[in-house]
């Protein structure tokens, strides 16, 4: 009797391990869609930035590119104003063509007009001292 006791435990031992394995192995398959999901979520959150990424390195080239243009123009439109501003002198200019007031004038619109750099406010000073 007590080995039929035992046989019958074993089957009932048995039974009870098969299904704890069959939810088990549903569980895990069940994990192993979730990763999966995360995997292929993963995977287009990082081509997602790697193109973020790609998009702000091409615009901060871009921006820098922009920048040097427009320092290298301002930086010439200075010695062209400097040029310029050197053959409008008291020493260069006849006072029968430019009187100081008429100099006076022009230095005045050029640095209203056009306030690249402080020529024109110095001259117009050295001027006034005239």
């Amino acid at each position: 009797m007590q080995e039929r006791r035992s046989e019958a435990e074993l089957v009932l031992n048995f039974k009870a391990l098969y299904s704890q394995n069959k939810e088990l192995d549903e569980h895990v398959n069940a994990l192993q869609e979730q990763n999966a999901r995360f995997r292929a979520e993963n995977k287009k959150v990082k081509q997602h930035y790697k193109e973020l990424y790609d998009s702000i390195k091409i615009t901060r080239t871009k921006t820098i590119e922009m920048t040097t243009s427009l320092l290298t123009e301002n930086e010439n439109l200075k010695t062209q104003l400097k040029e310029k501003i050197k053959c409008i002198t008291m020493d260069t200019v006849k006072p029968e063509f430019f009187a100081p007031e008429t100099v006076r004038e022009i230095l005045e619109e050029a640095r209203i007009e056009k306030p690249l750099d402080n020529v024109p406010t110095f001259t117009l000073n050295a001027l006034r001292n005239c």
